[in-house]
């Protein structure tokens, strides 16, 4: 294999440098906004408040990107954005400014100052609407449980939800400002009357005393560097009755095509938590066979690229 001609890739580096910093500009300038309202928009500059020159020349290389459309009448948001559900866009001005703040982190290794206070919230409905096809995905793919489903780290509950089947009932456990969300997607869902919940976090509620069926745990142990995320394992395992399963639902899928996607996520997470990392699936099936749990092979989900769910008993 020979080494990429240095010129070619200088110059798709300058271009992705600049996409990039004109999708963040977009975003945080309000521009995307306002090319998300009906149109076409004949003078977005004037509608947002921008500079007209700056704004045709970010225009013409989102226009390349596929981001947005130019008409004869005007520009509007690109076939694709205009139709995503607007929790998935709701989130990119926070992402943008937790991007906006790669420079500092690499000066002093801090979290972005807004990112504990916003974006855990806003993320809530987002990563449900995104994941709502790979919850039925795994929900075919798993035995059915009765009794009773834990879900901790629930945020919308929406994997609890679809693994607690037409019987079993829901207990939830995630900070009191989360749960609000939680029951009513279980009421809309059917659960209402199979729903209950605990206020607190992973580490400060008892979660052997909720021993349950079936303990759920999706897109939380992401937040902890190794040695924490191993002993999230070991109390979710003690929840675990004899016979039942624990569910493991994470970043867990190397794809060789998705590496930069997954590098992006990696970056994404630690702007935003002190501990944040993605775990690699063979380091979850051995720190759950630490924890005396018998793993099952990872479960490839849908989407987004790279989730998998880890599936492990309790003999």
């Amino acid at each position: 294999m020979h080494d990429p001609d240095p010129v070619h890739s200088m110059l798709r580096a300058n271009t992705e440098l600049a996409t990039a910093s004109a999708m963040l500009a977009a975003v945080q300038s309000g521009l995307i906004e306002v090319l998300l309202q009906p149109g076409p928009h004949p003078d977005p500059a004037a509608e947002s408040g921008l500079d007209a020159e700056a704004v045709q020349r970010v225009l013409d290389l989102l226009a390349a990107a596929g981001w947005v459309e130019g008409t004869e009448g005007g520009w509007t948001a690109a076939g694709w954005l205009a139709s995503a559900d607007e929790a998935l866009v709701a989130p990119w001005s926070t992402l943008g400014h937790l991007f906006a703040h790669t420079a500092q982190f690499l000066r002093t290794g801090e979290i972005a100052p807004s990112a504990p206070r916003h974006y855990l919230p806003a993320n809530v409905e987002r990563l449900a609407r995104m994941q709502a096809s790979s919850t039925s995905v795994l929900a075919a793919a798993l035995p059915v449980v009765h009794g009773r489903v834990l879900e901790v780290g629930a945020g919308s509950a929406v994997w609890g939800i679809a693994l607690a089947g037409t019987d079993a009932t829901l207990h939830v456990v995630d900070d009191a400002h989360v749960l609000p969300a939680a029951r009513a997607r279980a009421e809309a869902a059917g659960l209402g009357a199979r729903f209950s919940a605990t206020a607190g976090s992973l580490f400060d509620v008892d979660l052997a005393a909720l021993a349950s069926e079936r303990v759920v745990c999706a897109n939380v142990l992401h937040l902890f560097r190794p040695e924490r995320a191993r002993e999230a394992v070991r109390r979710l395992a003690s929840a675990v009755l004899p016979g039942g399963d624990l569910v493991l639902v994470d970043a867990l899928v190397d794809d060789p095509h998705g590496a930069a996607d997954r590098a992006a996520y990696a970056l994404q997470l630690r702007l935003r938590q002190p501990e944040g990392t993605v775990h690699r699936g063979p380091w979850l099936l051995d720190a759950v066979r630490d924890a005396g749990l018998v793993p099952e092979p990872i479960v490839v989900l849908p989407e987004p690229a790279g989730l998998g769910a880890i599936r492990a008993t309790r003999r």
